[in-house]
Order: C-alpha cells, then structure tokens, then sequence
C-alpha cells in the first residue's frame, strides 16, 4: 500500500491466496507460479511516477489454475499478457478459464483504451461477472466507439455464453458507455442482471436523463429474462470505485467489488 517506488511482483508461492496493491505506482506484476492463488486486487493504482513519465504497466499471469478474481484492470494504461496455453477443441489457446469475477476502470472517451477491452475479454471465457466503473475524462475525447465498432469485432465467449451480471458504475450517457452495454444486451445469452449507476453530474446538469438512459431500455435484448435496474449514485463527489480492504481478503464474501453501495439509491424509471 501507498508505495512510490515502483512496485514490481514476482509471483512464486505454494500458499498465497491473495494480493492486494493500493496507492501504488505499479511497474509490473508477474504470476509465476501460484497454484493457491484466488484473489489479485489493485485500487487507485498509478502507472506513473513523481518523477517518471507515463508508462503501461504489465500483468502477466501464468500458472495460477484457482484465479477467481481479478480487477480493477485499467485497459489503455496496462497491458495484459496470459502465458498460460490451455487446449479448447483441439487448439492451443492462452486464457484464464478459472477467473470468473472481472472489474475493469475505464476511460469510455479514450479510443484506444476502449479498443483493449475485447482483448481483455477474450482472455477470461468463463466469465461469470464484470464490474464497469467508467471514468471520467479530463482530456480532450479521443473518438467515440459506437455499437458497430463492438459487432465488428466478432463474438466474444465470456460475453455470448458465460456473462450473467453485468454492474455498471458511474454511466454518465456517452454514446461510447451506451454503445458497450448495448452490445452485451445484444449479445449475452444467459445475462441474469444488469446494474446501471448513473453519475451524480447527470443529474446536477440538467441532462435528460431519460433520453439517455431510453437507449439502453429498449435494446433489443438477447436474454429475455434478464433484469435491467437503474440507480442514481449515493455519491455526490464521483471519484474512483468503491472497495473494502477487509472484504477483499474475506473468502466468506463471494464477490468484494459488488459493494451494493446502490442499495441505498434512489431507483430510475425510464418511460
């Protein structure tokens, strides 16, 4: 935690379970060897020093047969490599097939960030749930992705035959944010639930919320007994995802991301 040195993990260990990184400028993490290993958590990680220019950080996942968990990822600012050669079908493939829980921290109006998110996707077919905190971008937007952009690149397994909840944090209605949860209202089979956090900013502006949220209501949706539900966030300054130390290391807690800080929000209708 709260390390400025550039932190640099070489994973090798018959008993670790769990890892967390906190307020770290990350240079790389590598998994070994980790045949116990669960859980990898990052929160408010840097991947730039006081004193050293921007740069991707790397993990790298190798032999970690029990990884059930992973995030937050940060595609457009880390780059993902899987080591692991598994045989599907009778062909070599590098996944992670025992990760089923996924959060990734995004920049919905950065083009090339967004363009990695298939490639992250692709590594974890057995993906039960993904977390989505969009972030806010204070640059100038780099090109919006629009929904062909999404069906061009073809089928994506986890999306199409494993994903069943899907959380949404802080959606602020760009068309690149609609785009991507279009797509996997479109797109996933057996999806059970969708949970839709719309940023206080949407509210405060004198946005038509609904005009931005209608979209997405009347998808067409692949999973007839999915459930959409729209919640307006309890917070009021934004930030970065919410997370809990001590139920990130709690194996009783079977998914730490999902927080339910939405159960105390107000519900949205979207008419």
């Amino acid at each position: 935690m709260a390390s400025h040195s550039g932190v640099r993990l070489r994973l090798v260990s018959q008993s670790l379970r769990c890892v967390q990184l906190g307020f770290t400028y990350l240079e790389y993490i590598d998994v070994v060897d980790a045949p116990r290993l669960e859980r990898i958590f990052q929160w408010e990680i840097t991947t730039h020093s006081l004193c050293a220019k921007k740069h991707s950080s790397r993990i790298k996942i190798g032999r970690a047969p029990n990884l059930r968990m992973l995030g937050y990822l940060l595609p457009g600012e880390q780059d993902l490599g899987i080591t692991n050669t598994v045989i599907v079908a009778g062909s070599k493939e590098n996944i992670v097939p025992s990760v089923q829980i996924l959060a990734i921290e995004l920049h919905f109006g950065v083009r090339g960030a967004v363009k990695k998110v298939s490639g992250f996707l692709r590594g974890f077919p057995n993906l039960d749930t993904l977390h989505v905190q969009s972030v806010r971008v204070s640059e100038k937007s780099t090109g919006k992705v629009n929904l062909k952009f999404w069906q061009e690149g073809g089928p994506i397994k986890c999306v199409v035959e494993g994903m069943k909840k899907v959380f949404f944090y802080e959606f602020r209605g760009s068309k690149s944010e609609v785009a991507f949860l279009k797509f996997i209202a479109e797109r996933g089979r057996v999806l059970e639930q969708m949970v839709v956090v719309v940023a206080i900013e949407c509210f405060s502006s004198g946005d038509n919320v609904n005009a931005k949220l209608k979209p997405l209501a009347s998808a067409k949706w692949t999973s007839k007994t999915c459930k959409l539900q729209l919640f307006k966030t309890p917070l009021t300054a934004g930030g970065g995802p919410a997370y809990s130390h001590p139920l990130a290391s709690d194996f009783g807690c079977a998914d730490p991301f999902d927080l339910r800080y939405y159960d105390k929000a107000e519900r949205i209708s979207v008419s």
